[in-house]
């Protein structure tokens, strides 16, 4: 929303490791290409926006176990 792209990565680049330890291969890979932020702001934008939406149900299930 701020399109503070800088802290995007950041962030995308603590949570990598976490990310990595769930096993979940397409989240990971999501989660690196957002680190890397290309240039396609649209396509950035939507992409983290999925990415955050996804986290959110695999988080909320990890909680029911």
């Amino acid at each position: 929303e701020n399109k503070d792209y800088a802290k995007v990565s950041s962030i995308a680049h603590k949570i990598k490791p976490s990310i990595n330890y769930i096993c979940i291969n397409q989240l990971f890979d999501d989660v690196t290409i957002i680190e890397k932020w290309e240039n396609n702001e649209t396509t950035m934008a939507q992409r983290t926006l999925q990415f955050i939406s996804t986290i959110r149900i695999v988080l909320s299930q990890l909680s029911t176990l």
